[in-house]
C-alpha cells in the first residue's frame, strides 16, 4: 500500500478517506435498529490495528449492545456517571465552556441511552503507582493517545459502513469506580478512558464551527 506510484484506484481511495474525514460527524441520537455482529465487529477490529506506544496495548475494550446481559446495569450505572456536573462547574463558570447548554445536552441524552445499540468501553491501564509524577502522568497520556487513534479508526469504518458514532468521555470518579466494577477491572489499575457509542444515526448534525490555529514553519 506504501510508495510513490499513485495510480487511478489508490486516488480513488485516498479521496474517498479525505471525504470520510471531512463529513464524520459526532453522533448522539440513534435509531433503535440494531447493528449486525459482522458489522459491529468490523468496527472493534478498527479499533485493535491502531497504533500504540512501542506496540504495547496498554488498553482493553469491552462491548455492550442490545444481547449483553449487563446492559440494564451498565445504563444505570453511565446515568449516574453523569451527576459529575457540579463537580466540574468551575470548568464552565470560567466561560471555558457553556455550563446551560451542555446540561442541556445531558440531560436529552441520557432519555435516550435506550436507544444507543452499541457502546465500546475503553479501559486504559494505569502505570505503575511508583513512577516518579511526571513520568506516570506522560506514561498515562501515552495510553490515552492511543485509546484516541483507536477511537478514529472506530468511528471512520463506522461511517464506511454507513454507521454513526459519538464518544462519551467524562464520568465522576464514583461512577468510574462503579463502571470498572461492573466490567471486571480493579479501580487502582485501571481508568474509563472514553467510552463510544455506535448505531444508525437519527439525525446528522451541521458541522461545527472550529477555530483551529495551524503554522507552516
Amino acid at each position: 500500500m506504501y510508495g510513490k506510484v499513485i495510480d487511478p484506484e489508490r486516488i480513488r481511495i485516498a479521496e474517498a478517506l479525505e471525504k470520510f474525514v471531512r463529513v464524520r460527524r459526532t453522533i448522539r441520537s440513534y435509531l433503535p435498529d440494531p447493528v449486525p455482529r459482522d458489522v459491529a465487529e468490523r468496527i472493534i477490529n478498527a479499533g485493535l490495528a491502531a497504533p500504540t506506544k512501542n506496540n504495547q496495548v496498554k488498553w482493553e475494550m469491552r462491548v455492550i449492545d442490545h444481547e449483553s446481559p449487563v446492559r440494564a446495569e451498565f445504563l444505570k450505572r453511565l446515568r449516574f456517571s453523569y451527576s459529575y456536573l457540579s463537580d466540574i462547574k468551575a470548568l464552565y463558570e470560567s466561560g471555558y465552556l457553556d455550563l446551560d447548554r451542555y446540561q442541556g445536552f445531558v440531560k436529552s441524552f441520557m432519555e435516550s441511552l435506550e436507544e444507543i445499540p452499541v457502546f465500546a468501553v475503553m479501559v486504559a491501564e494505569r502505570p505503575p503507582s511508583t513512577l516518579p509524577a511526571q513520568l506516570y502522568q506522560r506514561e498515562l497520556a501515552h495510553t490515552l493517545a492511543s485509546c484516541g487513534f483507536a477511537a478514529e479508526n472506530m468511528l471512520l469504518v463506522a461511517l464506511a459502513w454507513g454507521v454513526g458514532g459519538g464518544i462519551l468521555t467524562l464520568v465522576s470518579d464514583e461512577a468510574e469506580a462503579a463502571l470498572l466494577d461492573l466490567l471486571g477491572f480493579l479501580r487502582d489499575a485501571y481508568t474509563v478512558a472514553m467510552i463510544l457509542t455506535f448505531g444508525y444515526p437519527k439525525e446528522v448534525p451541521k458541522p461545527p464551527h472550529k477555530d483551529t490555529v495551524v503554522k507552516w514553519l
